[in-house]
């Protein structure tokens, strides 16, 4: 048995080197790889290298999909599956990718038999049976003149004959055969516009009689065709009636409505282009979304001799086990994005509070010869990070130092800052105490008004008026009479000693 693979369709920017392939008993893989049996053009790599694979097994064929992007079968949406077999039967259509084939099968001992006409069939049959294709599976039955389903038209059997013969008398006698042979049952137009129970050849024709005055029993041996014949009108004359026959059947036929398929065969032209047409955008559409999905494969798929490096997922306490290389390459491409945020918004917060510092007219870190932590005294993210990992020295700390000191003086500054706060607001109460701020109104007056009664306390309200105003007019010098002062011995007592505390507990670990 072999297997005959027709291609019907093919992506239009590949060029098909092979229309067809046989596939014997020992079967075949095909792909775009260079060792398959059959090769396909693919350049745009949505074949699998070796996509699927013909195999004969207990006497049948069986197709095994091996491919990524699946084998699809008999126009089905879901694909076969990887690994999976089906057996293949005459006629089955197979997809793979944009090429689409046509399955033949056939025994090997006909596989040689070239088509011939029967024996007991005579050329000149205008009813014989049909030439057979070479792998056609249809079988007719030549005792059946219409064994085909087709109406075979008595116009057809008279003019065109296998012999061509162009003996009009040879033709009429053709007729009489077909009438008069045995086989030529009247019910094989019982389904038919033609179930009359009439002769089909005297259908709406007048035939012609002859009247030979011999016998025809056989050829006298003196017969001249030339006598019998006549001369050449003669001849023009009987083939004019024939052709005047054909012409009447044909009228006849077209009035009947069995032969007119002009109107049909216009429908069929434009719906046939329209289809094309429709084809042909679909086409368009599906080679643009099948670029676009080859573009994201290439963008998010990695080498396969590509080597992925686990050490960051180690160093982050993650189990490797189980992590494919994708996965490993997006954890590593995460963690270097997480970097680089972290030490841009840690850079952010010690620049704010530096700020703070600024405000209350504290001491800020200065710039040192060694030991310099890169998230303070970097210009920027780029520059920090450089500093951290590309530049050697001991002008910075190293990456791991930096992050933790930024963090011990960020946790540090909050604390100072909670201690600053609760103690500014409690110098700010004390300076809107009464008995204080009596004592510096009489100060001010120097007790001129104590000898006279009920004139201390309006003296006094006229002077809290002037030193509320004193305090509006002048809001910088007021915030740091008023919480500066209080704030800064506060924030930097509790900072001095967060900082002594961190360094003993390092000290002891």
């Amino acid at each position: 048995m072999s297997l005959l693979m027709t291609i019907i369709e093919y992506p239009e920017n590949c060029t098909v080197q092979e229309s067809s392939k046989t596939f014997g008993e020992q079967g075949g893989t095909i792909g775009r790889g260079a060792e398959n049996y059959w090769i396909l053009s693919d350049p745009d790599c949505y074949l699998s290298s070796c996509h699927s694979q013909i195999s004969f097994e207990n006497g049948v064929y069986l197709l095994t999909d091996i491919s990524t992007n699946g084998t699809f079968l008999n126009g089905s949406r879901e694909p076969m599956g990887k690994g999976n077999k089906v057996q293949l039967q005459d006629g089955d259509e197979i997809e793979l990718s944009d090429y689409k084939f046509k399955i033949n099968l056939w025994a090997s001992e006909q596989s040689s038999v070239s088509p011939s006409f029967d024996n007991t069939m005579s050329a000149d049959d205008p009813f014989a049976a049909p030439d057979l294709a070479p792998h056609s599976n249809q079988s007719f039955d030549y005792t059946d003149p219409f064994a085909t389903g087709e109406i075979v038209s008595p116009v057809e059997s008279l003019v065109n004959s296998s012999s061509q013969e162009t003996d009009p008398l040879a033709v009429l006698d053709n007729q009489r055969r077909i009438t008069d042979n045995a086989s030529f049952n009247s019910d094989a137009f019982a389904n038919n516009s033609y179930a009359d129970q009439a002769d089909v050849m005297s259908q709406a024709v007048a035939w012609p009689t002859s009247n030979p005055k011999t016998d025809f029993s056989g050829i006298p041996e003196d017969w001249d065709v030339a006598n019998d014949m006549g001369n050449d009108d003669g001849v023009a004359v009987m083939n004019n009636d024939v052709a005047q026959i054909v012409t009447n059947t044909i009228s006849q036929l077209q009035q009947d409505g069995s032969v007119n398929n002009e109107a049909a065969l216009n429908y069929n032209r434009e719906e046939t282009q329209e289809l094309q047409n429709e084809n042909i955008k679909l086409r368009e559409e599906l080679n643009v979304i099948r670029k676009k999905f080859i573009a994201y494969q290439k963008k998010n798929q990695l080498p396969s001799n590509m080597s992925v490096d686990t050490t960051t997922i180690r160093a982050m306490g993650l189990p490797v086990k189980g992590l494919t290389k994708k996965q490993v390459h997006g954890i590593n491409q995460m963690v270097g994005e997480m970097i680089r945020e972290t030490v841009s918004g840690m850079m952010q917060v010690l620049t704010s509070r530096n700020s703070i510092k600024n405000e209350f007219r504290m001491n800020v870190t200065t710039i040192q010869p060694v030991e310099n932590n890169p998230l303070k005294f970097s210009a920027n993210v780029d520059d920090a990070l450089e500093n951290m990992f590309v530049k050697k020295g001991s002008s910075y700390k190293k990456p791991i130092e930096a992050i933790q000191d930024g963090f011990h003086g960020i946790a540090e500054h909050q604390v100072a800052i909670l201690a600053g706060i609760h103690a500014a607001f409690k110098g700010a109460i004390e300076r809107f105490n009464p008995e204080s701020l009596e004592d510096r109104f009489d100060r001010q007056s120097k007790g001129n008004l104590d000898l006279i009664p009920g004139l201390k306390k309006a003296r006094n309200w006229n002077q809290f008026i002037h030193y509320y105003k004193d305090l509006f007019d002048d809001m910088d010098d007021s915030f740091q009479y008023l919480f500066g002062d209080e704030f800064v011995r506060a924030y930097e007592d509790q900072l001095q000693r967060l900082v002594i505390e961190r360094k003993s507990n390092l000290h002891k670990g």
